[in-house]
């Protein structure tokens, strides 16, 4: 039966894993490898101890603390948002340019509603790093959603989208009180 080959060769990895880890604890990437074995399993709560461990013995380690990170933001619960946060300021207080990280942050902040704080991480990013190949895609998307917040709004001077990119704020606009149009 196929299913039993799958979970025999599972077992045959994480054994393997477990006697690479044996004889040196700190070979960081088996902790990835029995990350991504344990979440194939679905075994959500162990894959999360697995990348927490190996963060305790090597807290600088760039590529598991961003696993870290969007495993948190995968899990898509609220209480989860903040420990990827939490995560990704500690890698960008790291390395500030580390581009998957910024990347990372800002599609969780554009998750969490925050478009303009999103755009600014990519500003900043592109700023550093100008042919970044996914920072203009998400700079596009995270544009694209601040015009549909925009256009729900009836304003007497309604703002470009240069204005949005300039950091337009609602006090610096003019006219009648802002209101949603349904």
């Amino acid at each position: 039966d196929r299913n039993d080959e799958d979970s025999n060769d599972l077992e045959t990895a994480k054994n393997i894993y477990k006697k690479v880890l044996s004889e040196d604890r700190y070979f960081m990437p088996v902790y990835s490898l029995m990350y991504q074995l344990y979440m194939s399993q679905n075994d959500i709560e162990t894959a999360t101890r697995t990348l927490q461990k190996a963060l305790n013995m090597q807290p600088e380690n760039l590529d598991l603390r961003l696993l870290l990170a969007i495993h948190y933001i995968e899990q898509d619960r609220t209480d989860k948002a903040s420990l990827a946060e939490d995560q990704l300021v500690k890698l960008l207080s790291i390395a500030p340019g580390y581009a998957p990280a910024v990347t990372t942050f800002a599609y969780l902040l554009y998750q969490k509603s925050h478009p303009e704080k999103a755009l600014t991480k990519l500003d900043q990013l592109l700023k550093n790093e100008p042919d970044h190949p996914y920072g203009n895609t998400l700079r596009t998307l995270i544009h694209n959603a601040v015009s549909r917040v925009i256009d729900r709004f009836d304003f007497k001077h309604r703002p470009s989208s240069e204005d949005v990119k300039n950091g337009w704020k609602e006090s610096e606009r003019s006219g009648p009180t802002i209101r949603l149009v349904s």
